[in-house]
């Protein structure tokens, strides 16, 4: 039997079929003996996710209609050329799942349980996200000022802390 490590090292385009029939192995035996567990898992995710989507939805909802909606309209009446005059709505549903994933990931990964531990790292998480993002608009464009980006920071870290609360519950709850 040829390790990985040695692959690696002798020759890293080419992985023995003996590393691939182990690794199948390993995930058949996993499956036929710890069938419960897996089934727990996957409801810990799924309906951790469930929730997460219902409250993302809602206060981005909210916040949408009370605040983004209304600057984004601004932007619309002074760059019209570069500025859709409504928000595309599938690049925005496909951005809120993938953070979601990975808020989601992170917090199964890194044990986080209790609401304080949820509610930081939530906001910590969201704030980063969207940082990213405003602050590479505010670089290449005239559009986004900082005080966008600060208050896009704020709503960001209030939305993060209660996702991250209501993930570090369910995710305790359906564990």
């Amino acid at each position: 039997m040829v390790s990985a490590s040695k692959l690696i090292v002798c020759n890293p385009h080419f992985i023995h079929p003996d590393f691939y029939i182990n690794k199948l192995s390993w995930i058949i035996t996993i499956l036929a003996t710890k069938p419960k567990q897996i089934i727990t898992m996957q409801k810990k995710y799924i309906f951790s996710f469930l929730i997460a989507f219902v409250l993302f939805a809602v206060l981005g909802g909210v916040f949408g209609t009370l605040v983004f909606l209304p600057e984004m309209e601004s932007w619309y009446q002074a760059f019209p050329d570069a500025v859709r005059e409504t928000p595309d709505v599938a690049s925005g549903f496909l951005v809120g799942i993938l953070q979601l994933v990975g808020l989601i990931y992170l917090m199964g990964r890194l044990n986080i349980d209790t609401f304080s531990e949820g509610a930081v790292f939530g906001a910590i998480y969201s704030v980063a996200v969207w940082l990213i993002v405003d602050l590479q608009m505010v670089s290449v464009t005239n559009i986004v000022s900082y005080d966008y980006v600060a208050l896009d920071a704020g709503l960001s870290a209030v939305m993060g802390a209660i996702l991250g609360a209501a993930l570090a519950w369910s995710m305790k709850r359906f564990a």
